[in-house]
């Protein structure tokens, strides 16, 4: 909703994720008047079952409850094409339950789902949430599964969630993502995007404060996952990184 609000100049300023960016490019949509300030936190992918449950891999969703997103989410639309193109396998494969992020925690502690698909930055509230009461585990995707999901769609590449993310994660664990993008339109000037990119970096604390994720948005990771875009950045923003040193 975000790419397409901004698209059609009813936005200034938005977040997408860069999946749902080319996403919206595939459909022909008209995205000439947004460009890019750049690139921040990862939403990961976090396939997350009881502790107790048999589902030991992807593969083992098959005939069960999966929690997939709510509809039109870019949570079920990340779903879908994992599953799909990662293990072969479609939502007429499982019971595909469209309920939104905040119902997941909820449906997988009550077992009226088997698996949910806590797509976000981590550490993940919902994740936080289900963790609280209950023992879980995270299903990670096979190396294969992640390759072939990559080639398809560069804007999920391979993503380790690192041990410790969550006190009970013990090891790394392989999944995908896709990186958060901080887009503007074309149409502000350069002087004020400027200032604008100026502020969220010059300012880390404040900008932290604002959530979690936000301290995802720093110089290291501006760029990250923006090569194969198609966009370009705006002259405001390339201009303060000129300053920086740091534009490539």
């Amino acid at each position: 909703e975000n790419v397409n609000m901004l698209a059609t100049e009813q936005l200034d300023l938005a977040f997408a994720g860069s999946a749902y960016y080319l996403s919206a490019k595939d459909r022909g949509l008209d995205l000439s008047n947004i460009q890019l300030i750049g690139a921040g936190y990862v939403s990961s992918v976090q396939w997350v079952v009881l502790e107790d449950s048999p589902i030991q891999s992807i593969s083992d969703f098959v005939g069960r409850k999966i929690a997939v997103g709510g509809v039109g989410s870019g949570t079920l639309e990340t779903s879908q094409m994992c599953l799909e193109v990662g293990y072969g396998i479609t939502f007429d494969d499982i019971t595909a339950l469209r309920i939104s992020k905040t119902e997941m925690a909820d449906a997988l502690r009550d077992r009226q789902a088997e698996a949910v698909n806590l797509f976000a930055d981590v550490p993940t509230p919902g994740v936080l949430d289900i963790s609280s009461t209950n023992k879980v585990r995270i299903i990670p995707f096979t190396q294969e599964a992640a390759e072939k999901i990559y080639k398809r769609d560069p804007a999920y590449p391979p993503v380790v969630i690192e041990k410790g993310s969550y006190e009970w994660l013990e090891e790394d664990t392989l999944t995908i993502g896709t990186p958060c993008l901080f887009i503007v339109s074309a149409n502000l000037s350069e002087d004020i995007v400027y200032k604008i990119v100026k502020a969220i970096f010059e300012h880390p604390e404040e900008k932290n404060a604002i959530m979690q994720a936000a301290k995802g948005f720093n110089l290291e990771s501006v760029f990250r996952g923006t090569e194969d875009l198609g966009m370009e950045f705006h002259p405001g923003a390339k201009k303060y990184y000129q300053e920086k040193g740091i534009w490539k």
